[in-house]
């Protein structure tokens, strides 16, 4: 894939998170619709920003459509985005030039997360958790002094949620208002705005996590551990 124009205007909502190497990758949706309608002033194109962890910005690229997933195959050295969620649905791959396990796949509306468990040459297969509620992305704390870094749709920021942090514990997402069963008018009763929860990996009850400073509403998450060398943005 070859960059596209660099876009001259701000860059909105930002949306999933993940990390190569070490430098940090969110895609910003920059009010697309998800059949790819361009948004209110015309843009019709989502912008992947590669960062480092103290926030400077290294490149970024223009994708054609409503970007609302990335991830990173770390053998390959490549992203993967996915375009257009409702309608003519592509995907993407983007290799920044940086730099094994399992692989895990959300379904939000169903209350679902779908794993694809590796066992070997001959083959893999699935395993499905199902949620007591609706998430978007999800980070696994590796260490007590590590940061999670959320993108903010709403407010359009990237936030950075600071420990100690139990190592092991799974965060996710927390999106009620984007279940298959959410009222047309969100956030409502028993279905509030979004909010850091704690996932049991094990029952998919999920938790509200007391996080104290300013109100945020998280969409893409990643944890990043202590031992990266932090460029000052």
């Amino acid at each position: 894939m070859t960059q596209g124009e660099r876009k001259t205007e701000p860059l909105t909502s930002p949306d999933d998170i993940t990390v190569l190497g070490d430098h940090i990758f969110t895609a910003f949706q920059n009010g697309v619709g998800p059949q790819g309608q361009p948004s209110l002033d015309g843009n019709d194109d989502s912008t992947v920003v590669e960062f480092t962890p103290g926030g400077h910005v290294v490149h970024q690229w223009d994708l054609h459509g409503k970007c609302d997933g990335i991830t990173a195959d770390t053998q390959r050295g490549i992203l993967i985005a996915t375009i257009d969620e409702d309608a003519n649905s592509s995907v993407y791959t983007i290799r920044p030039g940086a730099p094994k396990g399992d692989f895990m796949l959300t379904s939000q509306g169903d209350k679902e997360q779908i794993f694809v468990l590796r066992k070997g040459r001959l083959g893999s297969h699935l395993a499905v958790l199902r949620l007591s509620q609706s998430v978007d992305d999800t980070a696994w704390a590796r260490s007590p002094r590590g940061k999670l870094y959320v993108a903010n749709t709403g407010g359009g920021t990237i936030d950075v949620v600071t420990g100690p942090f139990r190592p092991g514990t799974v965060f996710a997402a927390v999106t009620p208002c984007d279940a298959d069963n959410a009222p047309a008018t969100c956030p409502a009763k028993g279905f509030p705005p979004n909010y850091l929860g704690q996932l049991n990996p094990w029952t998919g009850r999920i938790n509200r996590v007391p996080a104290g400073g300013p109100a945020f509403g998280p969409q893409g998450m990643v944890f990043i551990a202590p031992h990266w060398n932090v460029t000052p943005g």
